[in-house]
This record gives structure tokens, sequence and C-alpha cells, in this order.
């Protein structure tokens, strides 16, 4: 997270160090950047080569989806397929919002990927630690969602925002990124973050309710993208299809990652 907090830290060495310094990584990092999702011309063989390819920063936001994937993998019992919708949910929203980022900010954003990776982290803090109570909330579709932080207080004594928070402190996040998962995004950030979620959960990587397509065409959220970003964006069905575009590739790599 460091290393994508502060992107001149993110040179060539300490990205192949860190991908290094686990094997599984390793060969999972070498297996996505060989996939069909890459298409590169020739087989690559090593982890140097492989961020040199995609570059440091997104190595390491890729590391960091692995270790989410990590955790997924552990969680067995009532958890187990909400836990793994959940986890579902933040690599489709991350990749989203890395590639809304790279295409409407003039610079991109390279802390985009984790934080739609991290969006729903608090979440992930309560069904980790509280499977049982977590897949009776949470496996309630029924509920509308301006009752949810209540009801997590009821059932936890503190809501997924609080239980971000104090993880976060424990664990020493960047200051930005703990913003990010404890108070809505703002900026730029925000509508770019909230249009992956929602474009995410259209394509089938939902957490809690499915939203179709044709629903999530409707939300005000493409309309505050095009507001801001007006000479990137275009008409709203260009922007849409341009999303929508988009499915495949974010199937794939939900594949590759998990």
């Amino acid at each position: 997270m460091r290393l994508v907090d502060n992107p001149s830290l993110a040179d060539q060495r300490r990205v192949v160090r860190m991908a290094e310094s686990d094997p599984v990584v390793t060969v999972r990092l070498l297996r996505l950047v060989n996939s069909a999702y890459y298409s590169f011309a020739s087989e690559v063989t090593d982890v140097d080569r492989a961020v040199r390819l995609l570059g440091p920063s997104t190595v390491a936001g890729i590391v960091m989806s692995m270790n989410v994937a990590r955790i997924h993998s552990t969680m067995e019992g009532p958890a187990g397929p909400l836990f793994a919708r959940l986890t579902r949910q933040g690599v489709a929203t991350a990749h989203l919002a890395d590639w809304l980022g790279q295409w409407l900010l003039p610079d991109g954003s390279p802390r985009l990927f984790l934080f739609g990776l991290l969006r729903h982290f608090g979440k992930t803090v309560l069904m980790y630690n509280f499977p049982e109570e977590s897949a009776a909330l949470y496996g309630d579709a029924s509920r509308a969602d301006a009752d949810l932080a209540e009801a997590e207080r009821e059932v936890f004594g503190c809501t997924s925002r609080e239980a971000a928070l104090h993880v976060a402190d424990s664990l020493d996040f960047p200051a930005e990124f703990k913003g990010a998962i404890t108070t809505e995004p703002e900026g730029d950030v925000g509508p770019i973050t909230e249009a992956a979620t929602s474009a995410a959960a259209a394509f089938g990587f939902w957490f809690v309710k499915p939203l179709s397509w044709e629903d999530c065409r409707n939300l005000p959220v493409w309309e505050t993208l095009m507001a801001r970003f007006p000479h990137r964006t275009g008409e709203l069905d260009e922007l849409l299809g341009r999303v929508e575009n988009r499915r495949q590739d974010v199937e794939r790599f939900v594949f590759h990652m998990l």
C-alpha cells in the first residue's frame, strides 16, 4: 500500500523485491502476466520482466489483490460464499476504477486500484471475525442500504467503517487510504469509485443485491462523471458504451486473480 500511495517509491527494484519475497505471489504473478488477459508475444519467465511490462504501481496493486484473495481462500462455513462475493466485487471494482482513472484523469491515479479494492474493507474485517453473524446480516437482501450501519452496530457493536478505522490504525495504513476506507471519497475519486462499484455489480460482481445493467445505466453517477469530465466522457451513450465494453476484460481479470 505504501508503494501505491507514493508512486515515487514504487521503483523497479522495490517492487521486484516485494513480489519475489513470496513464492506464491511470484507464481501467480507470472501466471497472470502470461495469461490471455495480457497476451504478450513471448512468455514472461521472471518477475523483473513482468514488472517492466506491467509497471511497478500496477504490480503493487496486483500483489495487494492477491493477498485479499488469500483471506477469501481461508473462509469456510456460513460466511464463505458471501465473503467470496465481496472479494470478487472488490477485485472487479479495483480493475474498473483503475481503468476509469487512466481514461478520465490526465495523469491517471495508481491509488484508484486500491481505493476500489478496499472500498468495503470494514465489511471484510467484520466477516472475517464474525462469520456467522455477518452471514445473517449481509445475507439479508431485503434490508435497505440506509439501515445497514445501524444494523451493524446492533450486531457487532460498531459499524463497518469503525471496524475499518480500528484495523487501519493498528496496521498503520497510509493516511490517504485510511480516509478512503472510513469516509466517502471526495473529489474525483468519489464518483469514479462509485461508478466502478456500480458497473462491477451490473457485470455480476455484486455483494448483497444484484444490479441489472439497465438499472445501472440510470444511476446519477454517470451524469456526475460527465459533468466532471465533459471533454473525455462524450455523450451519455458513448460513456456507457465504453464502460459496458469492459465487461469481458473485468471477468477475465477477476478469474485470473481469484
